[in-house]
């Protein structure tokens, strides 16, 4: 799972360092962290559920999905780190509770803290 920060570049004006992220996933880590084939991504942040229900499917074939997400800023900032909590389940939610006081994980729970990521920059 890769977050990065949106520059956004148009012929008239460019935005670099915009208040949109972008997390991507490919669903072949997924299946292999998980055992989940087709499920659906959930990402909450200091600003609340900013992914819900994004599905993601092996099926017919493993191609990274993508979403874009609010990043909360209040004007153009450089942001080099981001928490985020990750839940990749079965089947929709309908609400998204965090435990914040969970620690970082690396096992094969679908859900974990994701925590102080690296933000990279894309061009879009």
């Amino acid at each position: 799972m890769e977050f990065a920060q949106v520059n956004l570049l148009f012929d008239e004006a460019t935005v670099p360092d915009s208040n949109w992220g972008q997390v991507s996933a490919d669903p072949g880590a997924l299946l292999a962290a998980t055992g989940i084939d087709t499920g659906y991504l959930n990402v909450y942040t200091d600003i609340g559920w900013v992914v819900q229900n994004l599905r993601v499917s092996t099926n017919p074939v493993s191609i990274p999905v993508v979403s874009y997400f609010s990043l909360g800023l209040d004007g153009p900032e450089d942001v080099a780190l981001l928490s985020a909590y990750v839940d990749y389940s079965p089947e929709p939610q309908l609400g998204f509770v965090c435990d914040t006081a969970a620690k970082p994980q690396r096992s094969l729970m679908s859900r974990q803290l994701l925590s102080l990521l690296p933000i990279h920059t894309r061009e879009n």
